[in-house]
C-alpha cells in the first residue's frame, strides 16, 4: 500500500539569517527539501507579522537563540492554524535527511502520541549544580499533530526566560507530564 498519499509529513525547518543557516536553503531544496512526499517549511523570526512566502514562513519573533523557544511555539501555532499534517519533522538547516527511512520509520510507527527522535541529556558533561535532563536532539525529532495542539494547550507553562537552544524540547520530554504520558 502507498501510504505516501495518507499520511501527511510535514519537515520544519529552523532557519535565521545568520551563518551557516543564510547559505543553507538553496542546497537543501535541491537535495531533500526537493521530495514532493513531504512539504518543506523553513521558518524564521525578524519579521513584524506571521506569514508564509513560499516555503519560508516569517515570524513576529526574534533572531537570537535565547528566542528559539518561543519561535518553534510560533512556527508551531502558524502550522496548527493552516497547514494540514499529521506529523512534522522538526530539523535544522544543518541536517541532511534521508526522506525514504524517514518515511519508512513512520510507516512502521504509530501517527499519534508521536514524540520520536535521538535521546541526549543536558547538561551534556555532568555537573551536581544542574538537574540532569533528557531531551530529543535538537537535529530532528518527529512530534504528531495530536502532541502539537497539546503543546500549544499547555504553551503558557513554557519557561520562556530559559535560553538553552533546547528548551522546547526539553519541555515537552520532561516538564509536563500530561505532554510527555500522551508521548510514550
Amino acid at each position: 500500500m502507498d501510504t505516501s498519499q495518507s499520511m501527511k509529513l510535514l519537515i520544519l525547518v529552523a532557519n535565521s539569517n545568520f551563518y551557516p543557516s543564510n547559505i543553507m536553503i538553496p542546497f537543501l531544496r535541491k537535495t531533500w527539501g526537493n521530495d514532493d512526499r513531504v512539504k518543506v517549511i523553513y521558518y524564521q523570526g525578524g519579521s513584524e507579522e506571521n506569514y508564509l512566502d513560499g516555503d519560508k514562513l516569517y515570524l513576529d519573533a526574534g533572531t537570537s537563540i535565547d528566542d528559539t523557544c518561543e519561535k518553534l511555539l510560533a512556527a508551531l501555532e502558524w502550522i496548527n492554524k493552516n497547514e494540514q499534517f499529521d506529523i512534522i519533522f522538526r530539523a535544522t538547516t544543518t541536517t541532511y535527511l534521508d526522506i525514504d527511512n524517514i518515511l519508512k520509520f513512520l510507516y512502521q510507527n504509530k501517527s499519534e502520541n508521536l514524540y520520536a527522535g535521538i535521546l541526549d541529556y543536558y547538561p551534556p558533561i555532568p555537573d551536581d549544580k544542574i538537574k540532569k535532563t533528557r531531551f530529543l536532539s535538537g537535529a530532528g525529532y518527529f512530534i504528531s499533530k495530536d502532541i502539537v495542539s497539546l503543546l500549544l494547550l499547555n504553551r503558557s507553562k513554557v519557561d520562556k526566560n530559559t535560553s538553552s537552544y533546547g528548551v522546547t524540547t526539553v519541555y515537552i520530554a520532561t516538564d509536563d507530564a500530561d505532554v510527555v504520558d500522551r508521548a510514550r
